[in-house]
């Protein structure tokens, strides 16, 4: 058990240092515990990092505010909401400015659970708000109590646990409404083609549909225009370019689709609140602290 009130605020959390080898159908946890943190807590994945498959983390808020970026968009956590995230991928999540945020989290290991993240990915429940998250935040206390206690088969019992949370998530996601299956498509297409020169009419005329129905979907299920949908990708896209190569930001600003770099600096400020330059630099100095 390690307990710290430092800089970023109060953590209290438990490592599984067991050998116990994992196969395909336990799950396997490597952390867990609680943090309250202060608006500094902010944590980076600047890359794709390939030796972290089959790793995610569950986050489970119980009061104040966190933002979790990740290539799916941005969302915000509140109080009973759940997201999985996978340690793979580029992402970042920090609490909101000015506000504390206090959250349970686990991190786990599973050689199957690619599957479910993307049947979830798919579906746009990497992050749901619960009714009631009680018995996700009960199952991870479980867990932090009979890790301490030493008990006789405990790889078996945090397995069961950690399944039981994941079914409550699935659970919660068919409960769910589910999406008009043509935003998929037309995200999958912004994904594949945001370099290029996007208008609404192109959209429009490659799904068959209005231009105004188009935007009515886009408002509908993601409270947002399709152009703003497309700029978020855009911005993504170059944030993974600024921290993994050495372009210039007029090659990363006609790569990623803005008409000029200006326009890219303008826009890039505007989602992140700090220039590229300097997200650029604070990325490879959080990388090279790790």
């Amino acid at each position: 058990m390690y307990e710290k009130n430092g800089r970023y605020g109060l953590v209290n959390l438990v490592i599984n240092k067991s050998e116990f080898t994992l196969n395909n159908t336990l799950y396997q946890f490597t952390m867990a515990g609680w943090h309250k943190c202060n608006d500094l807590y902010h944590v980076m994945r600047c890359r794709e990092d390939h030796t972290l498959e089959d790793s995610y983390v569950l986050i489970s808020t119980v009061a104040g505010k966190g933002i979790l970026k990740t290539p799916q968009g941005e969302f915000s956590l509140v109080k009973d909401s759940i997201a999985l995230i996978d340690c793979s991928q580029y992402g970042e999540y920090y609490t909101a400015l000015g506000q504390n945020w206090e959250f349970h989290f686990i991190h786990f290991r599973q050689q199957n659970m690619a599957q479910i993240y993307e049947y979830l990915k798919q579906r746009g429940k990497l992050v749901q708000n619960f009714s009631n998250a009680s018995r996700i935040n009960h199952g991870i206390e479980t867990i932090i109590t009979i890790k301490n206690s030493y008990q006789d088969g405990i790889e078996f019992k945090v397995s069961r646990l950690l399944s039981d949370m994941i079914h409550e998530i699935l659970d919660q996601s068919m409960d769910s409404y589910r999406p008009d299956p043509l935003i998929s498509d037309v995200i999958r297409y912004m994904r594949e083609h945001f370099g290029e020169k996007l208008e609404l009419q192109t959209l429009s005329d490659q799904f068959y549909v209005s231009k105004n129905y188009l935007c009515c979907l886009f408002k509908k299920y993601l409270n947002q225009s399709p152009y703003a949908h497309l700029t978020k990708i855009r911005i993504e896209e170059s944030k993974k370019l600024l921290v993994s190569t050495n372009y210039s930001l007029k090659q990363i600003a006609t790569m990623c689709g803005f008409s000029t770099p200006n326009n890219f600096i303008t826009t890039f400020k505007k989602f992140e609140n700090i220039t590229p330059n300097k997200f650029r630099k604070q990325a490879v100095l959080s990388y090279q602290s790790l």
